[in-house]
C-alpha cells in the first residue's frame, strides 16, 4: 500500500493561511504542514500550531526568499524603508570566489538553525524541512546546508524528485531566465543545471542524506494566477476538475510508493484582504503573490469534495517513512 502524505505549505505568515491550515486539520484533509517560522508575531502563530501535532506532522518551511531574517544574512538580504526582508526568490545574488560562497553557506546554517529554533520555542517538533520556492535547491551549497543541519537534528527531508517533470522543468527554465540580471549567465546556468540534475548530484555526495519520500508531487497546487473566479459555477468546475486529476494521479501510484503532495490551503470563508500586501506595515510579508489565493479555495474545495466521494485516501505519518 502506498505511503501518502498531504502536506499544506505556508503556514504562518497570514491569518487567512493559517485559517485555512487549521480547518483542513481538523476537518482530516491534510495530515503535514510546512510552515514558516518568520512571519509578524510568528511565535504565536506557531504555538496555535503546535496544539495540533497530535493530528499532523509539522516541518520547517524555511525561507530565503520572503519575510525578514532571523538573523544578519547580510548575503540574502535588501533593506525596504529601512528595514531588512529577505530577496525576492528571482533576485538572489551568488558570490563568484569559493571563499564567499562559504561565507554565504554559514550565514545560511545559521538562518536555517535559527528558523528551526523559533519552531521549537513553540513547542513543535520539527518532523521535516522544505523550503520556500525550492531555493533551497537552487546551489549545491544551500543543498549541503540544508542537508547538513537535517542530519544533525535528525529531521527528513523534502523530497529532491518533483512532479509533474514538465510543469517543475518550467518553472526552473524560468526561474533561471528572471534571476540572470542578480546572478548573471554563469550563475544562472548553474542553477538551471544543478536543479534539473540534483539526483545525480546526490548519487556523488559522500556524506549521508536524511531520509525523505521518493518524490514530491504539486500537480494538485495552482493553478497560479486564479484571482479572477467571478461565478459560482467558474469555481465549482475548478473543483471538479482538481477532483478528477487527483483521483486518477492516486489510482496510477504504485503500491510501494512515498509520495508527499504539495497543497496550498487558505481559509474558504475568510476574507480577500491580505494584511501582508501592505508595504510600511508590521504586517508587510513580502515574497507571497495573493494573486493565487482563489486557487488556494479550490484546492481546499476539491479535497472536501474527495472526501465526501469517499475516496479520500489513507495518509502516512513522516515517522513511517
Amino acid at each position: 500500500m502506498a505511503k501518502i502524505i498531504f502536506n499544506a505549505d505556508d503556514y504562518g505568515f497570514c491569518d487567512q493561511i493559517d485559517d485555512g491550515v487549521i480547518k483542513a486539520i481538523d476537518q482530516g484533509l491534510i495530515n503535514s504542514v510546512a510552515a514558516v517560522a518568520n512571519g509578524n508575531n510568528g511565535l504565536e502563530r506557531l504555538k496555535r500550531l503546535a496544539q495540533m501535532q497530535d493530528q499532523a506532522d509539522i516541518g520547517c518551511h524555511i525561507t530565503i526568499t520572503s519575510g525578514k531574517p532571523l538573523t544578519d544574512a547580510p548575503s540574502f538580504t535588501r533593506d525596504i524603508d529601512g528595514k531588512k526582508y529577505f530577496r525576492k526568490f528571482t533576485q538572489l545574488e551568488r558570490p563568484k570566489k569559493n571563499v564567499n560562497q562559504d561565507k554565504a553557506k554559514h550565514e545560511l546554517k545559521e538562518e536555517i538553525n535559527a528558523q528551526i529554533d523559533m519552531m521549537e520555542m513553540a513547542g513543535i517538533k520539527v518532523k521535516h524541512l522544505s523550503s520556500h520556492h525550492n531555493s533551497l535547491i537552487f546551489f549545491p551549497e544551500y543543498f549541503e546546508a540544508q542537508v547538513e543541519i537535517a542530519r544533525d537534528r535528525g529531521i527528513k527531508l523534502r523530497s529532491t524528485s518533483i512532479l509533474p517533470d514538465g510543469k517543475n522543468n518550467l518553472y526552473i527554465a524560468q526561474l533561471a531566465v528572471r534571476s540572470l540580471d542578480n546572478l548573471g549567465v554563469k550563475n544562472a546556468l548553474e542553477l538551471y543545471t544543478f536543479m534539473r540534475k540534483i539526483d545525480d548530484w546526490k548519487s556523488g555526495y559522500k556524506q549521508p542524506i536524511p531520509a525523505m519520500p521518493d518524490a514530491i508531487d504539486g500537480s494538485h497546487y495552482g493553478p497560479l494566477g486564479i484571482d479572477n473566479i467571478k461565478t459560482k459555477n467558474e469555481f465549482k468546475r475548478e473543483v471538479r476538475r482538481k477532483v478528477r486529476k487527483l483521483k486518477k494521479n492516486l489510482e496510477e501510484l504504485p503500491s510501494n510508493a512515498v509520495m508527499e503532495y504539495c497543497i496550498h490551503m487558505t481559509d474558504p470563508d475568510g476574507l480577500s484582504s491580505y494584511a501582508f500586501t501592505k508595504e510600511g506595515t508590521e504586517d508587510y510579508y513580502p515574497g507571497v503573490d495573493w494573486k493565487y489565493f482563489d486557487s488556494r479555495k479550490v484546492e481546499f474545495a476539491s479535497l472536501e469534495q474527495l472526501k465526501a466521494d469517499g475516496e479520500f485516501p489513507t495518509l502516512s505519518r513522516w515517522d513511517d517513512i
